[in-house]
C-alpha cells in the first residue's frame, strides 16, 4: 500500500541511507547520527526496512580508512540497544568461529560495541551463542599455545575475554529472567 505512516517512514529511511552513497561522504557523520536515531524510534519493528542499512554499516566499516568509525559504532550501538544484539547479529554476523584459518577478524569491532550497548535483552541469547563461543575460543587458545603459536593464542584469549566483558550488560535488566 502507497500510504499510511509505515510508507512514508520507509521512504524517509531510503531517502537518508542513500546519504550513504560516496556522493554524500562529506556529509556521512550526520547521516550516520540521523540513522542511529532511524534504528532508536523504530527498534525491532524497524529490523525488516533496516536490515540492509545496518549491512551496508558493517561494509563501511571494514572498508579502509573509513573516516567515522566512531560515529558508525554509535548508530549501530543505538540498534544494539533499540533492537538487541540478536538481530544486529542476524543482519551483520561477528564471523568469529574460532575454527578460523587466519587470525584475521574484520568484525570484532563488533564486540565492544555490543558491550557497550547491550542492555534490557534476553541473557538466554549471552549462554545460547556467545558462552559456547568463549569456550571455543579458549579451547583453540590453549591448542595455539600448545604448538607454540603464541601471538594467535594470544589473540583468540582477547577475543574470549572481551566476549566475557559483555557479560554485566546481559545482566542488566535482562528481558527473560
Amino acid at each position: 500500500a502507497k500510504c499510511g505512516p509505515s510508507f512514508y517512514i520507509s521512504k524517509m529511511f531510503r531517502a537518508v541511507e542513500e546519504g550513504l552513497t560516496y556522493k554524500f561522504h562529506a556529509s556521512w557523520v550526520f547521516v550516520l547520527q540521523v540513522i542511529g536515531v532511524f534504528f532508536e524510534v523504530a527498534g525491532k519493528q524497524g529490523y525488516p526496512l533496516m536490515k540492509k542499512c545496518l549491512q551496508s554499516l558493517a561494509d563501511l566499516r571494514n572498508s579502509s580508512h573509513f573516516p567515522y568509525a566512531t560515529e558508525l559504532d554509535q548508530a549501530v550501538g543505538v540498534a544494539v540497544e533499540s533492537m538487541g544484539p540478536e538481530i544486529v547479529l542476524q543482519a551483520v554476523p561477528l564471523e568469529i568461529s574460532g575454527n578460523e584459518e587466519e587470525c584475521n577478524f574484520p568484525r570484532s569491532w563488533l564486540i565492544p560495541v555490543i558491550r557497550d550497548h547491550v542492555k534490557n535483552t534476553e541473557l538466554k541469547f549471552f549462554t545460547q551463542y556467545f558462552l559456547p563461543l568463549a569456550a571455543t575460543l579458549k579451547n583453540r587458545a590453549a591448542e595455539l599455545n600448545q604448538v607454540g603459536r603464541n601471538l594467535e593464542g594470544k589473540i583468540y584469549t582477547t577475543l574470549q575475554w572481551q566476549i566475557w566483558t559483555m557479560l554485566p550488560g546481559f545482566c542488566t535488566s535482562p528481558t527473560d529472567v
